[in-house]
């Protein structure tokens, strides 16, 4: 699941910005969700001042792990530890 906790220009996101993103991502059948009042953002340690920031999620819903950059090796070998793999 991907959640924006911004739009492009920096303000709250909409679920225009969801479709947008996930139009221009490709992400077809994965969720793409907005953070309007930042309560999942202020529940990560990612502090905003590098972007983007990312984190993974179990199934079950447990954060894995926080990073920042377009690099996903952090965050798919975190899926992967908590897989087992």
């Amino acid at each position: 699941m991907v959640v924006l906790t911004e739009n492009a220009n920096g303000g709250h996101p909409t679920g225009g910005d969801a479709q947008a993103y996930a139009d221009v991502l490709g992400l077809k059948g994965f969720p793409v969700t907005v953070d309007v009042d930042q309560r999942v953002l202020v529940s990560t340690p990612w502090d905003g001042l590098a972007r983007p920031g990312k984190c993974v999620l179990s199934p079950d819903m447990v954060m894995l792990d926080c990073y920042v950059g377009d690099d996903d090796t952090r965050g798919f070998a975190a899926i992967r530890a908590h897989a087992g793999l």
